[in-house]
């Protein structure tokens, strides 16, 4: 734990851990204990997905958050509008509480912004997530 707190791995002005590379090989020093970790990865669906790069014995793929991940990380899907026009987005969330598709993140993100949402001019991004499990 000293090293993500202390150790430099994790960005200072979003707390996370910016490359997966990093992320991994942490992972893999916490699980030396009694305890079992696993990395939740958010990437840009255009990035390529490293894994033959890395020691990872899953990759599960949870669904599409949206959320401003170039600052502190924060979802609005997990936040999602309670106004009535987000009522057939509520729905589409799977059990992960995410978007199944992008397609789905994408149509939520433009009527979000359609509805002027107090934040909607915030630099959010559409982000898959993959819950990993280091070898």
């Amino acid at each position: 734990m000293d090293e993500y707190v202390f150790g430099g791995v994790k960005d200072p002005d979003t707390n996370m851990i910016p490359s997966l590379g990093a992320a991994v090989r942490l992972c893999n020093m916490l699980n030396c204990g009694s305890r079992r970790f696993e990395i939740i990865y958010c990437r840009d669906g255009d990035q390529p997905f490293p894994r033959s790069e890395l020691e990872i014995e899953t990759a599960e793929p949870l669904g599409y958050d949206i959320a401003t991940v170039r600052t502190e990380y924060w979802s609005i899907v997990d936040d999602i509008s309670p106004s009535d026009w987000a009522i057939p987005y509520r729905r589409l969330l799977n059990s992960s509480g995410l978007f199944s598709s992008r397609t789905d993140a994408e149509d939520y993100l433009r009527d979000y912004r359609a509805h002027k949402e107090w934040d909607a001019d915030f630099p959010f991004e559409v982000v898959e997530v993959i819950r990993i499990k280091p070898r």
